[in-house]
């Protein structure tokens, strides 16, 4: 192997290493329903102490801990009506070391330090669809193929919280709720963010490939902001430099 590709190996496999720690302590729960939570350990307190006050019963630890991870992350979101993006290939397709997991820790710790409001994502996989929706769920408005010509393909992502349902922009919804009504009143939002994103979302295969290659498009308001947003992973080599 590459000596420079090793050594980026090896430093993902201590950042993996380290985030496992980090997710396992912050939210004690199974791994299959984990999520990352990042630097909360204050606004873990603030979800506690508001979860007290608030009606309905008290919130669970894994509900102050997915609270005060939607609390962190928003408080290093962009402006209101400035978008932030991420574009990025996380070659999923790779699976020669057998170290998926790893490399997907360095796309969760890139996602919460730099707070986009929308990425793309290409050369997704099933396994990584399977990843972002576990960690990114809370988070995002996750939209992929339901049925890929092949088994790899793109995917876009949109920050809950910055989506105009309808001609209502939502900004700050929530957010000066506390404990048990803020987490009702945010699953109550995303139900709304799910289903106009899912009604919009376009998917057009290229006429001309090869390869299962198509545009992943939709149209929404981020904020007051109409946008259309759309990406594609083109065709793949030399051989196919026509048609890409």
């Amino acid at each position: 192997m590459d000596p420079q590709l090793a050594e980026i190996r090896r430093l993902q496999r201590e950042r993996y290493a380290e985030l496992q720690a980090a997710t396992s302590s912050a939210a004690g729960e199974p791994d299959s329903k984990r999520t990352y939570t990042g630097n909360t350990a204050a606004a873990s307190s603030t979800a506690a102490a508001s979860s007290s006050s608030s009606s309905g019963p008290p919130l669970t630890p894994q509900e102050q801990s997915r609270l005060a991870a939607i609390r962190d992350f928003r408080s290093r979101e962009s402006g209101r009506n400035r978008i932030r993006l991420l574009t990025w290939n996380i070659d999923g397709l790779d699976q020669e070391h057998d170290d998926i997991m790893e490399r997907f820790s360095g796309v969760v710790e890139e996602v919460h330090k730099l707070c986009p409001t929308v990425c793309l994502f290409q050369e997704v996989i099933p396994p990584v669809l399977d990843l972002i929706r576990r960690f990114f769920a809370p988070l995002y408005v996750i939209l992929a193929p339901e049925k890929p010509i092949l088994p790899y393909f793109s995917c876009i992502m949109v920050q809950r919280g910055r989506i105009g349902v309808g001609n209502v922009n939502k900004e700050g919804q929530g957010s000066d709720l506390g404990g048990r009504a803020a987490l009702e009143a945010l699953e109550g939002l995303r139900v709304l963010e799910d289903r106009s994103l899912l009604s919009a979302f376009k998917i057009v295969p290229f006429p001309g490939t090869q390869m299962g290659r198509e545009l992943l498009s939709v149209s929404l308001k981020v904020d007051n902001l109409k946008v259309w947003l759309g990406t594609a992973h083109l065709e793949s080599q030399k051989p196919a430099a026509e048609e890409r």
